[in-house]
């Protein structure tokens, strides 16, 4: 977050609320029960919840971003609470985030982005041309995608992932082919970004209806494999700032540490769940 490259200053205290998106790669995930399957995103599993938390409440408090003060965002966002997931590297048929990134299989990182939104979709068949189709098609004109700074998440589950390897699509094919397709009106595409001024008009000042692309940069695309059974994907964004990913350096009593914090992490079969 101390990284000027994460922009976190920035998408913490705007009014449009940014959250703090957190994707956790390597053996980590194993080692303190951080799930990456089936409701990686939603209740139930102390790590994912407690970390993103953990984090989100220490640079809060550290640069004092109390609501109403620093943090302006009009009308809050819950996603800023915890979001917090592992990607499902054991399920997914391509190279794991951290490892299309720079790191080594091996290591353990943790990646920052600030995205504002999250919005979960179902193909109309689990196939490549509708999971390709809804990919598009599901992205809200907010959603653009135009350099580094600005990018969006496709969280792809294993199912889906599974029929776009068995097309021998990559990461780079999905990436480029959503570019290439992901073209709206302008005058969607400027309301969506808020930017209608900055586009040409004609004699009449009205902005010709033209096709632009939603996705300009194949880079602002991020694609990562999470979930458990199902044919539900999903989409946060946009991003702005990052996403930064960083190597998680453990601390000399590591293990240690896990011995004393780590829960069971099969919580339903847990009757003090429910006690």
């Amino acid at each position: 977050m101390a990284d000027p490259a994460s922009s976190s200053m920035t998408f913490s205290v705007s009014t449009t609320g940014w959250a703090y998106l957190w994707m956790v790669n390597g053996p980590i995930r194993e080692e303190i029960n951080i799930q990456s399957e089936s409701g990686a995103f939603g209740p139930g599993f102390r790590a994912n919840r407690v970390i993103g938390r953990a984090l989100g409440l220490a640079y809060k408090n550290t640069t004092r971003i109390h609501p109403g003060e620093k943090d302006m965002a009009t009308l809050g966002n819950p996603f800023k609470y915890s979001l917090l997931a592992g990607e499902n590297e054991e399920q997914s048929p391509w190279d794991p985030y951290h490892v299309s990134h720079g790191h080594a299989k091996e290591e353990s990182t943790i990646t920052l982005a600030g995205p504002s939104s999250f919005v979960t979709w179902t193909p109309y068949r689990n196939e490549p041309e509708y999971i390709l189709e809804g990919m598009i098609y599901h992205m809200d004109p907010y959603m653009t995608g135009s350099g580094e700074h600005k990018t969006v998440w496709h969280l792809i589950c294993p199912y889906s992932a599974e029929q776009l390897q068995q097309a021998n699509l990559s990461k780079s094919d999905i990436k480029e082919y959503v570019c290439n397709n992901s073209y709206m009106n302008r005058q969607k595409y400027a309301r969506g970004k808020y930017q209608d001024r900055e586009l040409e008009r004609d004699d009449k000042g009205e902005i010709p209806s033209l096709q632009m692309a939603q996705i300009s940069d194949p880079d602002s695309l991020k694609i990562a494999t999470v979930g458990g059974p199902g044919t539900v994907n999903g989409i946060i964004g946009p991003s702005i700032g990052g996403p930064v990913t960083k190597l998680i350096e453990y601390p000399d009593n590591w293990d240690e540490l896990v011995e004393e914090y780590t829960v069971e992490p099969n919580w339903i079969k847990s009757s003090q769940y429910f006690e």
